[in-house]
């Protein structure tokens, strides 16, 4: 009589395994690195890490050979296995007693972490130059690793949401221009596979990624000890209630039905208060509510010859989103998807010719600002150009929309953990801890690196704080990779007319260069020049050519291949009479005047003892430049492309790369004393 329950307690027994083994299926956890399609460092032993149930051993496997390690009480496990020669794809299996992981598509090459601000976070769908090169982005012997922004306030050790992937039309279009660049030309070089590693986040100051117990041996020096301390305890406690990540709570949420009607022509906007624009308000100015939407309103007499005329309405650049209006009509808006999509910073709308009508025009913009200050901030102070109208294709003749506005609050936004989140790339050691620690100590060849714009208003300090962070970095790993790092472009229009009238950006452009060619004291280090790359935007399209620049460079300082990679670089001076005999480094078979066969040289410039900088004359001799003005007959200091754009400035070598801008003095500069704003 009981053998015919003896089939369901086989099967009661059975589901009880299955159940045990779904249970322990989730023990074994390796590192999200260790995940199909990822790469291993070569030629040498490279970490595997993860967790599992405390005191399991853990044994990873792959050509042929094995390490095991037991989880400690935590859990943890660590084990090095390798050196292994390039090549695969192969599979590496992670196994416990009664788990098995096998991560498939393994290849074995060159690994690179890629960090930074926007311009290497800059997409190729976000270049002009995108729609040529995504199709031909098949790869499949580069592989490619975003992580996702966000910050923290104690270092992760693991993450969620990151995962390789073969390099192809569709995952390339996110991925980062520069880091892609220079993956393809290094690959291509090298014949080995690559992966890359995207860790960046726009905006971000070099602070955010260096660690908090590095900082704060500094911290006089770095300037954090009396402002630091409240936001970083704010971002701990928000991000334990889990009120971070949120960051798509507070894109704009689009017109409004309390709003309707505001974009009207004859809307009666005489009780909204005024603003000048371009006005940007900052985060604790007015108006009363700086995350939300807030609607500016203005009417203008448009030329009668204009009428029936295609036209830009140009507003420049607007923080963070916007929907402009013309009579009444939306002429234009800039979102979330057509900022991810193409990066679009300025505002310049067509306002096709039946939009308009004899008499005057009027003009509503709702922009939504979702962080920090915000408005309609206009164009740079060195393009010298005004918000206003243009007729289509003639953006010099502008009819001003600048002056007094109307204004109003539309939908207001909470605050409530907005503060914490978006400003994370900026706190001190935050993204060091959510998009750094992580990785570490994953095995890699070097970092490529390319930020700085944000802390040109302290260029005196990042003097210090640039190698700071090389050394942090290169101490949670353990060794002294490789660090390339890019020198920031020209920007802008017109050049400076004299040496020491230059318009600078966020305080001084030039001495943020000046701070970076000094990081090059730091051993196995590597900068190239783009100071012929740039453009009128902040982020230049060029990513080629900077892309290329940087895979030189990583051959001549981790492949140790004999090439030249760096443009000129000043190497001291001395002074010979009324004239002062440069001397350089990376002469690359030679120095050039480019473009000039008379060889005359330009953008130097030399200096007195009342320190006043004067253009002078320059000439090659051999591998030297020598530099006179007959104004100042004892000539104390020389200096070059300093400027924020150095348009003309031609002196390169026979490789073909730029000289980097440079000042002989140790005078003081405009930025000395000036703190970061963390």
């Amino acid at each position: 009589m009981p053998l015919p329950r003896l089939p369901r307690l086989c099967a009661l027994l059975a589901l009880c395994a299955f159940a045990g083994a779904l249970h322990a299926s989730t023990a074994l956890k390796p590192n999200f690195l260790f995940s199909d399609n990822m790469v291993l460092q070569r030629d040498r032993e490279t970490p595997v890490w993860g967790t599992t149930t405390a005191g399991e051993r853990v044994t990873v496997s792959f050509l042929g050979k094995s390490a095991t390690a037991t989880a400690g009480a935590d859990g943890k496990w660590s084990v090095r296995v390798g050196p292994f020669p390039a090549g695969g794809p192969h599979e590496l299996t992670i196994s416990t007693a009664s788990e098995k992981h096998v991560v498939k598509n393994v290849l074995v090459g060159d690994v690179w972490f890629c960090s930074g601000q926007s311009n290497m976070g800059w997409s190729l769908s976000q270049l002009n130059s995108g729609p040529k090169e995504i199709p031909l982005a098949n790869h499949p012997r580069i592989r490619l690793l975003t992580i996702p922004q966000r910050g923290a306030p104690r270092p992760l050790s693991d993450l969620t949401g990151a995962t390789w992937t073969e390099c192809s039309p569709e995952s390339v279009k996110t991925f980062s221009a520069v880091a892609y660049h220079f993956g393809r030309e290094l690959q291509s070089a090298t014949g080995v596979p690559v992966a890359l590693i995207n860790s960046s986040w726009g905006g971000s100051a070099i602070q955010s990624w260096t660690s908090l117990p590095t900082l704060e041996t500094n911290p006089d020096l770095v300037g954090i000890t009396s402002n630091y301390y409240y936001p970083v305890r704010r971002f701990e406690k928000e991000f334990a209630a889990g009120v971070v990540d949120e960051r798509d709570a507070y894109i704009d949420p689009g017109l409004q039905p309390a709003e309707l009607g505001w974009e009207a022509a004859h809307f009666d906007d005489s009780k909204w208060r005024d603003w000048e624009q371009p006005g940007e308000f900052g985060s604790w100015g007015k108006p009363e509510h700086t995350q939300g939407a807030i609607w500016f309103r203005h009417s203008i007499d448009i030329p009668a010859e204009w009428t029936g005329k295609d036209l830009v309405l140009a507003l420049g650049a607007i923080a963070n989103y916007d929907i402009a209006f013309v009579n009444g009509v939306e002429v234009g808006r800039t979102d979330k998807a057509a900022l991810a999509t193409k990066g679009r910073g300025r505002r310049e709308y067509a306002v096709p010719a039946g939009v308009l009508k004899p008499g005057p025009a009027t003009i509503a913009v709702r922009t939504f600002n979702a962080t920090g200050a915000g408005g309609i901030r206009g164009y740079p102070e060195w393009e010298k150009r005004d918000i206003g109208f243009h007729p289509a294709g003639k953006p010099k003749e502008i009819l001003s929309l600048k002056g007094t506005w109307k204004y109003k609050v539309g939908v207001p936004l909470s605050t409530r953990g907005v503060t914490v989140d978006a400003h994370s790339h900026k706190l001190p050691s935050c993204l060091f801890n959510a998009m750094v620690a992580p990785v570490v100590p994953f095995g890699m060849r070097g970092v490529i690196w390319y930020q700085g714009e944000q802390n040109t208003g302290n260029a005196w300090e990042y003097r210090a704080q640039f190698p700071m962070m090389i050394r942090d970095w290169r101490e949670a790993w353990g060794e002294e990779f490789p660090f390339v790092y890019v020198q920031l472009p020209n920007l802008g229009g017109s050049p400076s007319a004299t040496p020491t009238a230059d318009s600078q950006y966020n305080d001084s452009w030039t001495e943020l260069r000046d701070a970076q060619w000094r990081g090059l004291t730091e051993p196995r280090t590597a900068m190239v020049s783009t100071i012929d790359l740039g453009d009128a935007s902040i982020h230049p399209s060029n990513k080629k050519d900077v892309g290329a620049r940087l895979a030189l460079a990583a051959r001549a300082v981790s492949l140790g291949e004999k090439i030249e990679y760096s443009g000129p670089l000043y190497a001291g001076m001395a002074v010979e009479g009324s004239k002062i005999r440069v001397k350089f480094s990376h002469v690359g078979g030679g120095l050039v005047a480019k473009d000039a066969p008379d060889g005359t040289l330009t953008r130097f410039a030399v200096a007195g003892a009342d320190r006043n900088y004067v253009w002078a004359q320059a000439r090659i001799e051999g591998d030297t430049v020598v530099v006179w003005s007959d104004t100042v007959p004892a000539p104390v200091a020389v200096s070059y492309a300093w400027a924020i754009n150095p348009l003309g400035a031609n002196l390169y070598n026979q490789a073909g790369l730029p000289a980097a801008s440079f000042r002989s003095d140790d005078w003081p500069m405009r930025t000395l004393g000036k703190k970061a704003p963390y």
